[in-house]
């Protein structure tokens, strides 16, 4: 990463975590890498939600992100994900927003923890009852897709029962 990158990148982690919106469309308009780790691991988009717990509503930070490219499913240092973040300290919007934008909900720490299962483990049972409901409705919507795939490819052999 070049320097001028670089720079710009620490600032939006700096502007991620204060919520300072504007300051991170600039950033990122200018070039930022919205994926740039600080020293422990946390992206802008992990700051977003570990600091929405502290100072409150940071949607439109973790929308912005999102939107501009954000990966999901990085692991801070301590191997967790913003998902896992999120969870963790019960942030059911940011949850639902990552949920939406297809987070992973099988990928564990390195405690071998879900999201899930850090939710529960925090008394979190919205959190809980949420991932469980998205776990759902995402293996309903693989299982359709594999059986519309199987009669295409049964279509295209001339299969007829």
């Amino acid at each position: 990463m070049r320097n001028g990158q670089r720079s710009l990148s620490e600032k939006l982690l700096a502007a991620s975590a204060s919520g300072d919106i504007a300051a991170m469309r600039k950033l990122i308009a200018e070039g930022a890498d919205v994926n740039c780790p600080d020293k422990q691991g946390f992206t802008p988009l992990m700051l977003v939600a570990y600091n929405w717990r502290v100072n409150g509503d940071f949607s439109a930070g973790a929308a912005l992100l999102i939107k501009s490219g954000a990966r999901l499913d990085d692991a801070n240092s301590g191997g967790h994900t913003a998902l896992m973040i999120s969870s963790i300290y019960g942030l059911a919007d940011m949850v639902k927003m990552l949920l939406a934008a297809g987070a992973d909900l099988d990928k564990k720490s390195p405690a071998r923890l879900t999201a899930e299962d850090m939710a529960q483990k925090n008394g979190h049972a919205d959190i809980v009852a949420l991932l469980q409901q998205t776990r759902a409705s995402r293996n309903i919507a693989e299982r359709r897709e594999r059986l519309k795939n199987s009669a295409q490819r049964k279509k295209k052999k001339g299969f007829r029962p």
